[in-house]
């Protein structure tokens, strides 16, 4: 058996475990840990990232091609 996460001597995620991440959208609008729970264990592990503030933003608006999409919006109702 494989284990990815370990904390404190105790791995908290191994391979075949199943995650759902919580509440994405919410946690990186308002900057705060984002819940991912473990259902195969039934725990819940509030998780960091390293995501600049450019790549929120992109993964906000759903990928780079609707992130584009909206700032050529957003500059086409500015020069109407």
């Amino acid at each position: 058996m494989k284990y990815y996460l370990l904390v404190r001597g105790c791995y908290l995620i191994s391979e075949g475990d199943e995650l759902e991440i919580i509440g994405l959208r919410e946690a990186l609008e308002a900057e705060r840990s984002i819940p991912v729970k473990n259902l195969t264990k039934d725990m819940i592990y509030p998780m960091t990232h390293s995501l600049s503030p450019r790549q929120v933003e992109i993964m906000l608006c759903g990928g780079l091609i609707n992130h584009f999409k909206a700032k050529s919006q957003v500059a086409q109702s500015v020069n109407i």
